[in-house]
């Protein structure tokens, strides 16, 4: 009931302008209601012929078992089943469709649904795991041109904006939903590693992933990638990956096999007041660097962790997420200028901008909590329910740190100020207030010195590639 309330006062608004005009309001309503149905009719038959489905599925596991052999396994058993189900949109008219990696990731076999039910098969031209977008080309070029959708520039949306997704929900192939531009730039929400995300309220469901956003000239301005939900099923909040990023991606695909980015060997967190009171920020916007790798850019232009990043190139930086986006997108080779601010101190450095080279995965990644045996009672610090010991040699190495330096987490009291600040137990705390921390010791002592309301900001490492600032207050 509602709902129904919430359709109807927008008709009930037109009805009471129509004592005060001559003109019935009603027609004009009505008028506009036509005009933007039709519109949205328009940019639909225009859209949904380049939007496609897609089946992915495995190669049986094991032979099926020969007609009337009680062994083996049963036909119904060694047949192929589906992996993935999902959406694309069709960028180049000889075949070439992008879509979400999740959907074909790991697929033996890739089948392409066509808005008139045709069916192709296709393959994977090459993946992006740190935006979670793929390239297919379809196997056999098609006989006539395909058609296609153009990108937008993601960059001109606002919030309110109307936008229409069309895509392949629950299998249901070619739906088309409308709302608005929720939000853009979501960020460190832990689901890639490059994330810009635009938030909408367009119904967004399982199927839609790889489909387009499109924008009211037909555009494309996102992919459907991901929705938050507890039960599956939408719930009014949808994320897609801007345009910008997605041409990125596929013309790095098409072009060179993979995604070229930048790289100066940084890893940045974000300021708040108490980060940027204490190394002398003029604000809290910036990126803070909290580690330099060895041997990079970075490290060659003399940055340090503590510098606070204002400018990359002619852009300000806001935050972290933003500053990594701007590092992944500069052209590699050349060189770059970056606005630090250093002791309240502003300058200028030039870094030249590297080709960013993939990861390999670490299983040592790990917290040392995961792995740490408390071989004493730690010194409990009640004001900031945090306990510390000294850091063992087994554990330093798990962690790839010095050893016998650096205190180690060995529990964090619920509702503390050392829990509001996200410390956890396995973390090492290997500096306070900039001063090298040597063992459990000097910091009991630094932490009993501290007056209420004094700040003490701890410079934590949380595996063996995360370190981070962490400002922590006491409070009684």
């Amino acid at each position: 009931m509602k709902f129904k309330s919430l359709l109807i006062w927008p008709l009930a608004l037109i009805s009471l302008g129509a004592a005060n005009h001559s003109t019935p309001a009603p027609t004009h309503g009505v008028e506009v209601l036509s005009q933007v149905s039709h519109e949205l009719n328009q940019i639909a038959k225009h859209a949904t012929p380049a939007v496609v489905s897609i089946t992915s599925v495995h190669s049986p596991l094991m032979p099926a078992a020969p007609l009337g052999n009680p062994g083996g396994v049963p036909p119904e058993f060694a047949e192929q089943f589906a992996l993935g189900l999902g959406s694309g949109v069709i960028i180049r008219s000889d075949g070439l469709i992008l879509t979400n990696l999740h959907v074909v990731q790991n697929a033996d076999k890739i089948t392409i649904v066509f808005d008139d039910n045709r069916k192709a098969a296709a393959h994977l031209r090459g993946g992006d795991s740190k935006t979670d977008l793929a390239v297919l080309q379809l196997d056999h070029p098609p006989q006539n041109p395909l058609p296609t959708l153009s990108f937008g520039n993601s960059a001109q949306l606002n919030v309110g904006d109307w936008i229409i997704a069309v895509g392949s929900p629950f299998g249901l192939n070619h739906t088309v939903t409308s709302g608005i531009i929720s939000a853009v730039g979501r960020g460190q929400l832990g689901m890639l590693d490059i994330e810009d995300f635009i938030q909408t309220d367009a119904p967004i469901n399982p199927g839609n992933s790889g489909g387009p956003l499109l924008n009211s000239h037909g555009e494309i301005i996102g992919i459907n990638t991901a929705i938050f939900s507890q039960t599956g099923g939408f719930t009014g909040v949808g994320l897609a990956i801007p345009s910008q990023i997605a041409r990125q991606v596929f013309d790095g695909i098409v072009q060179h096999g993979h995604v070229v980015r930048g790289w100066i060997g940084v890893i940045a967190q974000d300021l708040d007041s108490q980060l940027a009171e204490y190394f002398k920020a003029p604000s809290p916007d910036g990126a803070l660097i909290s580690q330099v790798q060895n041997r990079g850019p970075a490290s060659k232009a003399k940055l340090r962790s503590g510098d606070v990043v204002t400018h990359f190139g002619n852009q300000a930086v806001h935050s972290a997420n933003q500053l990594k986006s701007l590092v992944a997108n500069a052209p590699v080779s050349k060189e770059i200028r970056v606005s630090i601010c250093r002791n309240g101190k502003t300058f200028q450095v030039p870094i030249y901008v590297q080709e960013q080279v993939e990861a390999k995965s670490d299983l040592s990644n790990q917290k040392a909590g995961q792995a740490a045996h408390v071989a004493q009672r730690p010194a409990t610090h009640g004001n900031l329910g945090i306990a510390v010991q000294d850091l063992t040699p087994e554990l330093a190495k798990l962690l790839k740190a010095s050893p016998y330096t650096g205190a180690i987490v060995a529990e964090v009291q619920p509702g503390s100020p050392a829990f509001d600040v996200g410390l956890s137990v396995g973390d090492v705390i290997v500096s306070a207030n900039q001063s090298e921390v040597h063992n459990a010791k000097e910091l009991s002592e630094l932490f009993d010195q501290m007056k209420k309301d004094e700040i003490a900001v701890l410079y934590v490492q949380k595996s063996p590639d995360e370190k981070v600032f962490v400002p922590m207050k006491r409070v009684k």
